[in-house]
């Protein structure tokens, strides 16, 4: 959600295929997502004006605090705000090494 409201502030429109690629999940996924957001009334879909073939993906109250709607990502952007440059650097390898770990766990499974 705070990806879509980010962008509509920034004035570029949300695809569902756009969602897929940020979140780097399959098209099926962001539809499941986006069906998701649309049923919790904060985003409706509709067609793009310059193709009509694709869909966009408008939040119905663009006033929405991302940072109420998730909280816990809110509290993390704080977080990392207070890392020092090398801290980050440091943070961001041990999680790269982390999900290492895990992909490698569920290509075993």
């Amino acid at each position: 959600m705070r990806f879509i409201l980010e962008r509509t502030s920034d004035g570029i429109t949300t695809s569902p295929g756009g969602l897929a690629e940020y979140l780097d999940v399959t098209s099926a996924s962001a539809t499941m997502l986006v069906q998701r957001l649309t049923d919790a009334g904060l985003v409706r879909t509709m067609p793009d004006p310059d193709d009509r073939r694709r869909k966009m993906i408008v939040p119905v109250d663009t006033d929405l605090d991302a940072d109420e709607i998730d909280p816990v990502t809110g509290q993390i952007r704080h977080l990392s705000e207070d890392l020092s440059p090398q801290e980050a650097k440091l943070v961001s390898l041990y999680l790269d090494r982390v999900t290492a770990v895990v992909d490698g766990e569920s290509s075993n499974a």
